[in-house]
């Protein structure tokens, strides 16, 4: 039997490896709280007029709820442009009780939506909420 022969021959005799290690993956990041599949949302806005905190409410500890006494991760400057991933409820910032999960390129972490422009007053629609 030629080298691809066998190969070919063991792949068909294990058809459950590639469902397996997909399984386990996606297992995993389910477990740590990423955006996956069904969860996952991504909507471009940018910081409102204001500078804003990036603010990181998993280390050193993980917070009940987003706040502004998460740890300080970086300052956002005005206008700076960011992705949305997700949102959730967390402390009420002048009436807005929605706290916005993004990445920019001072990483990713939390930040008030009442400092983002997204183009809603508060919940963006089609925009997932954050397994927190």
């Amino acid at each position: 039997m030629k080298e691809a022969e066998i190969y070919v021959a063991k792949a068909r005799r294990r058809p459950w490896r590639g469902r397996v290690v997909g399984i386990v993956a996606a297992s995993m990041l389910l477990m740590m709280g990423v955006a996956t599949g069904a969860n996952a949302s991504s909507y471009p806005v940018h910081v409102g007029s204001t500078s804003v905190s990036l603010r990181d409410c998993y280390h050193p500890a993980k917070q009940p709820y987003p706040k502004q006494t998460c740890t300080f991760q970086a300052t956002l400057p005005a206008g700076l442009n960011m992705t949305l991933i997700c949102q959730h409820d967390g402390q009420d910032i002048s009436g807005d009780p929605v706290w916005d999960y993004v990445s920019t390129p001072y990483g990713y972490g939390y930040v008030s939506d009442y400092y983002v422009s997204t183009g809603y007053s508060s919940w963006v629609p089609g925009v997932n909420y954050c397994q927190y």
